[in-house]
Formats: structure tokens, C-alpha cells, sequence
């Protein structure tokens, strides 16, 4: 119950920021993205535990060095990644991205962060397939495309939010099934 107060506390202030799972938390960083296919590009967290497939034209922003969960314990860095077609991709409601981060959790919430600027409120699918909870939804109708919010138990203390904006639905499920976590 603790975890899912607290990541409904974090998910009242992320959506006080704007909405936008990486605003104010991340700095700036450019990394090389490794090429996955023509048109897609995988990438990695600096500490190595989480990696995405997105498509090409998202690396136009990237931020791998983690994030500042507003519920972990005293400031410490979590693994986390923010890829976006712009630099300000959280901010700008026509920008496509995606942010990826663990934080601290015993728990899923009880709901997921909302998008009053959506059409559509997020029906959440609760799911434990491959063993691990999860809770998505889809955010319809939202200024130009879909929303989309994924939170998964990885482990006992330990749960990873997905975050995926883009123009069209198809290319937001193949972003969350890009979505790989390791060392667990």
C-alpha cells in the first residue's frame, strides 16, 4: 500500500510538471544509439539496465544518466532513460517519446497517471503474463496521437514505468515491446 501511495504521489507531481515523465529530472547527454534495423534505434541507460527500440527519428533528445524519482530515498539516481523526437519532447504536445525508469515500489498503484488533455480516460488492462504484474493504459484522442502508461512489478521492491507518446498506436506498441530491463 506504501508503494502505491507513494507512486500515486510521484504520479501528481509528474503530472503538476506537465504531464511528462522526464520533466525536471533528467539532464542532457548524448550517447551513440546503436542501429537496430533501418529505421530503428536501440537505446541504453549509462548503467546498462534498461534499453529501448525506438524509431530513427526520436533521437532527436536523449537522457540516459537516470532520473530522480519524487518517491526513492534521498536523492539517489535510478536507472532511467528519456528518448524524444526534440529536446523538449515532454513539454511540446506534437513531440513523440518515450521515458523508461525504475523507482521504488513493493506494489503497482492503484491507477495510472492521467491525461485530462486526452479525448479518452485510460481503461487499464491489469495483466501477469511471463510472471510479472503490470497495468497499462491508452490514452486516445490526445493532441496529435496516443499516449500511453505502463507500469510492471520487476521485482519485489522495484517497478518500471513506461511512458510512450506517438502520433499513432502501432508505433507506441512497438516502442513498449522494445522495452528491456536487465540484471534482474
Amino acid at each position: 500500500r506504501r508503494a502505491g501511495r507513494a507512486l500515486a504521489v510521484a504520479a501528481a507531481v509528474l503530472v503538476a510538471l506537465g504531464g511528462g515523465a522526464a520533466a525536471g529530472y533528467f539532464g542532457q547527454q548524448a550517447i551513440v544509439s546503436e542501429p537496430t534495423a533501418p529505421d530503428r534505434v536501440t537505446v541504453r541507460d549509462d548503467l546498462g539496465r534498461m534499453s529501448v527500440v525506438v524509431p530513427a527519428d526520436w533521437v532527436g533528445a536523449e537522457a540516459t544518466d537516470g532520473w530522480l524519482p519524487p518517491n526513492g530515498d534521498d536523492g539517489v539516481v535510478s536507472p532511467g532513460l528519456s528518448v524524444g523526437t526534440q529536446p523538449d519532447w515532454v513539454d511540446e504536445p506534437a513531440a513523440e517519446g518515450v521515458f523508461v525508469g525504475l523507482l521504488p515500489g513493493d506494489e503497482l498503484p492503484p491507477s495510472v497517471p492521467q491525461h485530462p488533455e486526452c479525448d479518452s480516460s485510460g481503461v487499464e488492462e491489469r495483466d501477469e503474463t511471463d510472471g510479472d504484474e503490470s497495468v497499462t493504459a491508452y490514452f486516445r484522442g490526445c493532441p496529435d496521437g496516443v499516449t500511453v502508461e505502463r507500469l510492471v512489478q520487476v521485482t519485489r521492491t522495484q517497478l518500471l514505468w513506461v511512458q510512450v507518446r506517438s502520433a499513432d498506436e502501432a508505433t507506441a506498441n512497438q516502442v513498449l515491446d522494445g522495452v528491456e530491463v536487465y540484471g534482474f
